[in-house]
């Protein structure tokens, strides 16, 4: 398992982020986003719009076949959205789902995305488990710099 943590500034908008990074993915991979049931309906809405020239297709998972079909599932539920890459934004989701890994609950996962402006302690998620390989990003004049 791998961790790929995406460290944002304060004023960037961690969605447009999401959504960049989403749409250099969805092709290649299946992806989960992780989050809380408040910001489903947002998400929703962000991603059909996201871009003027594309959309980025996805559904909400609702546990049906239908779900297999789209390459972007949300879900506050991370048992519905075992796939091979999960997005999450927080410390307690990141938590969650690398428990989830470990209790093998979540057979697909390969990559967890990790997009936030919070501040992280990356030894403390190493200490936890160290099989867990971890990528650290940070921008430096707009582009992904890896540290």
């Amino acid at each position: 398992m791998r961790i790929v943590i995406y460290k944002l500034f304060e004023n960037e908008e961690v969605l447009y982020n999401l959504g960049i990074l989403l749409e250099q993915l969805f092709n290649k991979k299946t992806i989960g986003v992780f989050c809380d049931e408040n910001i489903i309906d947002f998400l929703d809405k962000k991603f059909w719009t996201f871009s003027t020239n594309s959309f980025l297709p996805h559904d909400i998972a609702d546990g049906t076949e239908n779900d297999e079909k789209q390459p972007i599932l949300l879900s506050s539920d991370a048992l519905k959205i075992d796939r091979e890459i999960i997005c999450v934004f927080n410390n307690k989701d990141l938590d969650k789902i690398t428990s989830y890994i470990q209790e093998k609950k979540l057979k697909k996962v390969k990559d967890i995305i990790y997009m936030t402006q919070e501040d992280l302690k990356i030894e403390e998620i190493r200490k936890k488990d160290s099989s867990i390989d971890i990528d650290y990003f940070e921008k430096n004049n707009g582009k992904w710099i890896k540290k």
